[in-house]
Parts: C-alpha cells; structure tokens; sequence
C-alpha cells in the first residue's frame, strides 16, 4: 500500500515537473495544478479505503519466525508426499500402482485433516490443490476402468439370484473385489457411496438366504426319524419371518421358498400321524389289568394331547387326528368300564365271602342264637371265649356287658376293667383277705380271699 501512494505521488511530481517545463503544451500549462491535485486526492482516497478494508477483514501475516519446527516438519513432508504422488500419475501406470496411489491419497488426506493450523493451511493450499486435482483424476480412471465390469456383473447377479441363490453367492465374490476398488475413498461422502450401500444390500440378501437354508436343514433333522416323544413342532415362524425378509430385498417372487416349507410341514405332519398311530397301534393291543391300567391310561392321556396339538389343515387332514383320537378314546373307555366291573365285582364277592366267614365264626354263631346282640359285642363274646375257653358262654356275655356279681372271679373283673389300680392285702387272724379297687369304675372296691374269689364289694 504504501508503495502505490509513493508511486502516485511521484508519478504526479513527474507530470508536473515534465508538463511544467513544456514551453509549447498549452492544454497542460494551463491545467497542470488542476491535474496534479486530482492525482494526490486519488492517491489519498485509496489510501483510506484500502485501509478500510483491511480493518474489516484483519489477517495476521506470516511470521516465518513464529512458526514452529513441528510444523515446518508437517509441511515440509506434506509437500514432499504430494510431490511423490504426483510422480506416480505421471508414470502413466495408475492400474500397476494402484495399491501405492490409495496409500499415499489415505496418508495425504489424514496428514492435512489433523492439522487445525491456518499457518499450515495456507503453506500447503497450492499442494492441497494439486492433491484434489489428483483424486479427482484417480476417481475418474477407477470408475471408468471398474464400474463398466461392475454393472456387467450385477446385471448377472440379478438374473441368477432368483433362479438359484447359491450360484450367485459366487458371482457375488467377484462383485464384493470391484466394490473394494471403486469404494477405495471411505474418508468423505463421494459418488461411489450408492455403490458400496447396493453391496451391501446384495451380501446382505445372500445372508438371509444362507439363514433360510440353515433353517430349513436344522428342521429336516428335526422331524426325520424321531420317536413321538422328541418329535415337536418345528419353527416354522422363523423360517417364514426369513423369506418375507428375503421378499423385502428382492422384490423376487417366493413361491419356491414357500413350497420348500410347507413340503417340510406336510412332513412333519405326516411324521407326527406315522408316529402317534404306531403308539395307537401298542394300546390297541395291550391287556390291560388292574396293575396296568394307570400305565395305560397315561398313554391315552398322551396321545389325546399329540393329537389336540393338531389345529391345523395339511396335507394329512385333521379329520384323520380325529378319527385316530375317537378310535383311543373308544379303547380309553373299554379298557377303564372293564377294570371299573371287576372292581366292582371284586368287592361284591369279597363282601360274600366276609359275611359267610362271619357266618360260621364264633361271634356269627353267637349272633345267631342271640339276634338282638350288635356284632361289636359279639365279636367281643368271641373274643374273651377265644382267650378263656373254660369260661361258660354266658359268663362270657355277661363280661362282655360289664355286668358283676358275687362269686365272679378276680381274672372275670380284669378281663372286663384291665388291672386294678391297687391291691391291699389284710389279716385279722382267720386268713389273708384283699381289696381290689378301680378308682374310674363304680363301685369301685372289690374284696375277696386269696382264692380270687370276689365275696363282696362296696
């Protein structure tokens, strides 16, 4: 700035000087202070706005003193690495050098990012210039060289996908290596971003399909060759939940995938039929008794819990579950009306042989001379006969209802009160006499000789 005012003031003290000393150049000679103080207020004015303008947008100036050897560092092999990457491009060998150029473009681009330094910024910003010039050439020689082979080989991949999954899983391989070299700039949003977001989605498709396949293996060993008890009902929610994810991604039709599961369910189903008629069959042919019956039944209840799982047309008709489950249930209920009359029949001919047994056994025959007697007491008659056999009858009956008298003996009073709950033995010179007492019973005392013989009681 200052140059240029010095510059307009000695260009104006030329013009004065020179048209001042020109004797014959009237136009001047009259105007020169005229034209001479037009040049100064210019210089002036530009004076005051150029330094107007600087105060509205102030940049410190560079001040190589103040910069830092770490920075100096940091341009100097910015620099140099740009200078480097540009004598690869100029080698003509893009496709041969192709794994240095996206290195020395990684390395480039992180060295200016993580540098937040305005100083280094304006340093590099010819560098800087020549690198985005760089990358924009790369980009459009990695997507004219790739890009024509990666729309050839997609538009194979979709043709196969819907036919056969797995051949296109392969072709899919060779796809994933030209996304690698056309999605070779991951650091900032670029054109080839839609590329590497429509992989994805088709390695992702190819996923799924692996997922079904899986599935519907897991439930082919499921339901082959399973006894009933371990045969259960496969996932099939899951299965199903796949291939509407599949349809989703493809907008493919899925009519095969469908037809594959419901093959396996109509398997399953058939299985399940094979199985539970073959556990009929063994209960069709099974005796059953009273020590098997519990057994039996179990199996019933079993089997009428398989067939109740059954909610569901297939290719095995739930009108042949029910008639299986009908055929069960009529053998349920034979089998049970079988053991429920030989029970019954059981306890009628146990409830004879009891009442003849009684019949011809002491208390009956007690019983039947004495009609009125319950057979709780003749049954105790029977019993006190049993245990003294020398006893009469009627002594015996007489025990029997608690009845006492003069002459029964100390073992009749025992046999109806238990022992006494004392015994005290008394002589008054003409032999020894006792007193027997139960303190429960009334009355209570009893007295007799040492015969047992009872003479008297209170």
């Amino acid at each position: 700035m200052k140059k240029l005012i010095i510059l307009i003031l000695c260009f104006s003290f030329t013009i004065k000087g020179t048209f001042g000393q020109t004797p014959n150049n009237n136009f001047f000679n009259q105007n020169q202070n005229y034209i001479y103080s037009a040049l100064v207020i210019g210089g002036i004015f530009a004076y005051l706005a150029i330094s107007k303008h600087k105060e509205n947008n102030v940049t410190p100036s560079i001040n190589k003193a103040s910069i830092r050897k770490s920075d100096k560092e940091s341009i100097k092999i910015y620099k140099q690495k740009v200078n480097e990457l540009s004598e690869v491009f100029n080698s003509n060998n893009l496709l041969r050098d192709s794994s240095i150029i996206k290195s020395s473009f990684t390395n480039i681009h992180y060295l200016y990012s993580s540098s937040y330094d305005d100083l280094f910024n304006k340093k590099t910003a010819k560098y800087k210039t020549i690198f985005d010039n760089l990358k924009s050439k790369y980009s459009s020689f990695i997507y004219n060289t790739y890009f024509p082979e990666y729309t050839k080989e997609k538009i194979k991949f979709d043709s196969i996908l819907p036919v056969n999954p797995i051949i296109a899983k392969d072709n899919l391989k060779k796809i994933n290596q030209l996304k690698y070299q056309l999605c070779w700039e991951t650091w900032e949003p670029n054109d080839n971003i839609n590329i590497a977001g429509e992989v994805d989605k088709l390695n992702e498709t190819i996923s799924i399909y692996e997922q079904y396949q899986i599935n519907l293996n897991e439930i082919k060993k499921q339901i082959n060759n399973k006894p009933l008890e371990n045969l259960v009902y496969p996932d099939f929610d899951k299965v199903s939940s796949l291939i509407s994810k599949w349809q989703s991604y493809t907008n493919f039709s899925v009519h095969s995938m469908l037809t594959q599961m419901n093959d396996l369910k109509c398997q399953y189903y058939k299985n399940l039929y094979v199985n539970i008629t073959a556990e009929a069959n063994k209960l069709f042919n099974t005796n059953v008794d009273i020590y098997t019956l519990n057994k039996f039944n179990n199996s019933v209840e079993y089997i009428t819990y398989r067939i109740k799982e059954v909610n569901v047309e297939s290719c095995v008709s739930l009108d042949s579950f029910n008639i299986l489950l009908k055929k069960v249930n009529s053998k349920s209920e034979i089998e049970n009306n079988k053991i429920k009359k030989f029970l019954a029949d059981k306890q009628k001919n146990d409830s004879l042989e009891l009442v003849e047994a009684y019949r011809n056994s002491p208390a009956g025959q007690i019983q039947k001379l004495h009609p009125s007697y319950t057979k709780e007491d003749c049954e105790n008659i029977a019993n006190i006969w049993k245990l003294h056999p020398n006893w009469s009858e009627y002594t015996c009956e007489d025990i029997a209802h608690g009845m006492i008298w003069i002459g029964m003996t100390l073992d009749m009073l025992k046999c109806e009160r238990g022992n006494p709950d004392s015994a005290n033995p008394s002589n008054y010179g003409y032999g020894v006499h006792w007193q027997w007492c139960w303190y429960d019973y009334k009355p209570s005392c009893f007295y007799g000789g040492s015969d047992g013989i009872i003479t008297s009681y209170n």
